[in-house]
């Protein structure tokens, strides 16, 4: 997390919010028991949202890797369930942008088409997307991201400029599920599996080691 500090000594809202991605701090989250996890600053908070019903799901649970890699993961993902950040802002007028950064992986089970996404007003709005074909190749998705393989990394880092002032005080991505039944190994399945995992994760090659949520100027 980023603090600003004025000459006067007076506490600036931070600009910057950070999920350090270790086993020892994903251990002291909420993350096992409720699918919740504030940031390093206690300040800011992603959630789990489940949106569809119980038969969708072979199995849900919530997870920290169990090597030790510091990894939060998610079993049991289905169509428009998502992963949502929010942080406290003040004074985010019309035109500022602000960036999320982490990265995902994901069983041959997982779900392969991912949206990022921001609430802009009182619409959520993609941060980019693109038609995607599926690793099977039998369908195309409108998506910011795709798992293309098992256990494969990919890296996101996207940017939001907000055509709307945040009125309410807190700013929001979302990470969301764009097709459950689209998986790595599957154009068609019926429910997310019993084994269907998904990490979010360090950047592959090592120079992010954390989730992290920036205003930009």
């Amino acid at each position: 997390m980023v603090i600003t500090i004025s000459q006067a000594g007076v506490f600036v809202m931070p600009t910057e919010w950070t999920w350090t991605l270790e086993d020892s701090v994903l251990k002291g989250t909420e993350w096992v028991t409720k699918g919740i996890a504030a940031d390093d600053s206690k300040t800011a908070e992603m959630r789990w949202n489940t949106v569809n019903d119980d038969s969708k799901y072979v199995a849900s649970d919530f997870m920290v890797s169990s090597d030790g890699k510091g990894h939060y993961a998610r079993k049991g993902a289905w169509t428009d369930d998502n992963l949502e950040f929010s942080v406290p802002v003040k004074g985010f007028a019309a035109g500022s942008k602000a960036s999320i950064q982490f990265a995902m992986s994901g069983v041959a089970t997982a779900p392969c088409f991912w949206m990022v996404e921001y609430l802009d007003g009182t619409e959520w709005k993609a941060t980019s997307s693109k038609p995607l074909k599926s690793p099977k190749g039998g369908v195309t998705k409108e998506a910011t991201y795709m798992l293309t393989k098992k256990d494969a990394v990919v890296n996101v880092k996207e940017t939001a400029t907000f055509s709307n002032e945040i009125v309410d005080g807190t700013l929001r991505f979302r990470v969301r599920c764009v097709a459950g039944e689209c998986l790595i190994n599957n154009d068609n399945a019926a429910q997310s599996g019993k084994s269907a995992t998904i990490r979010v994760r360090q950047w592959s090659d090592g120079s992010c080691d954390a989730i992290k949520i920036r205003i930009e100027k």
